[in-house]
């Protein structure tokens, strides 16, 4: 039977990214099928209140970088468009220390440093790491609070995927791939990397792993989104997908020897959920699902009165960290100035265990 790719991939995040610049590479025909729209860096909100750009909800016209997802125990955020969650994350690229490598759940399988270290310098390599080297206020209330606790040892500038090159704004001929690549512009340090960023400088996959793959010959389809996959009598694939801001038609297919699913960690287990409920996919192992987790993160926010003198939006999303002990591991977030509507979902801290004394 015909089919239009030989491999497709549905999402363009880090893992749809990487998978599609390999397997092009080796000569395959790749197609990427992405929900959200396409950016130039031009196109991202100058703040988190220009909500058409920044919230994901395309049906009602919302077409930006930020998903959110309310489950009735967790909220789970993740991101949209070209290039998936590079486009909305907060740029850290730390190698894990020992005491990952060394956990008693995956140990006795193999040395899983030896084993990841390569591949770790790698993607470190692709996705342009450095050091973050400005030091921020934020930053250093952070390390007077690690060595306040006796663990400022621990304390560490954030390893990130932005370019910084000689000055904020200062022009680069592509510095990562021999000329393969884009431009590149230095940080500004305006704390925008959430909302996206406008100037340049975040390593984003199309920037990287997905721009490469696309000049190799790769093709994206934006605003693309999988409804159904079903195996052919042949072995080989068909994906249904609809316009993702249509409410109605906008229907198109897709056939592919091999369906490569990167839709990020809640879409693609909505997606094979959805399949196998539906028994379109009866080889799903009854095991979907069970080893899920989130990243462990608890955050608490802050908001500095007008009158403050300090200015803690300066800087990348993410600056620095430090371990207070072995499995706690405490970063400075921002946003950039005028981007606080995410504080909407947060509330008050108080103490109490139960819903209606923590309203109190």
């Amino acid at each position: 039977m015909e089919r239009d790719f030989d491999v497709l991939v549905v999402g363009s995040g880090f893992g749809g990214s990487v998978a599609a610049l390999r397997l092009t590479e080796k000569g395959y025909r790749v197609g990427v099928l992405e929900a959200g729209r396409r950016f130039r860096d031009q196109d991202f909100p100058k703040t988190s209140w220009r909500l058409r750009r920044f919230l994901f909800a395309p049906r009602l016209g919302l077409t930006g970088i930020q998903r959110i997802h309310a489950l009735p125990d967790v909220l789970v955020l993740a991101g949209a468009g070209v290039g998936g969650g590079s486009l909305v994350y907060a740029n850290t690229l730390y190698v894990p220390p020992d005491t990952y490598f060394n956990d008693a759940q995956w140990k006795h399988i193999t040395d899983w440093k030896r084993e990841l270290t390569p591949w770790y310098d790698q993607a470190s390599r692709m996705l342009g790491v450095a050091e973050n080297p400005y030091f921020t206020p934020s930053d250093a209330a952070m390390k007077e609070v690690a060595e306040e606790m006796g663990v400022g040892d621990t304390f560490r500038m954030a390893p990130l995927g932005v370019h910084f090159g000689k000055g904020a704004g200062i022009e680069a001929a592509d510095p990562y791939f021999g000329g393969v690549g884009p431009t590149r512009h230095g940080c500004h340090q305006c704390g925008g990397c959430m909302t996206g960023c406008r100037f340049n400088a975040k390593n984003t996959l199309p920037k990287n792993y997905l721009g490469l793959a696309e000049k190799a010959g790769a093709k994206v389809f934006p605003l693309t989104t999988v409804e159904k996959i079903e195996e052919r009598p042949d072995g080989s694939w068909k994906i249904t997908a609809r316009k993702s801001t249509a409410w109605f038609g906008g229907r198109r297919t897709f056939t592919a020897g091999q369906v490569v699913i990167a839709a990020g960690t809640f879409n693609t287990q909505k997606l094979l959920h959805r399949h196998r409920s539906e028994g379109t996919l009866p080889r799903l192992s009854a095991a979907l699902g069970r080893l899920s987790r989130t990243n462990s993160e608890s955050l608490v926010g802050t908001i500095m009165p007008h009158s403050n003198t300090i200015d803690y939006s300066l800087g990348s999303a993410i600056t620095s960290s430090f371990f207070p002990e072995p499995h706690t591991h405490v970063e400075p977030v921002r946003y950039g100035k005028g981007s606080n509507s995410m504080g909407l979902l947060q509330t008050i801290m108080t103490d109490g265990n139960v819903g209606k004394e923590r309203r109190r």
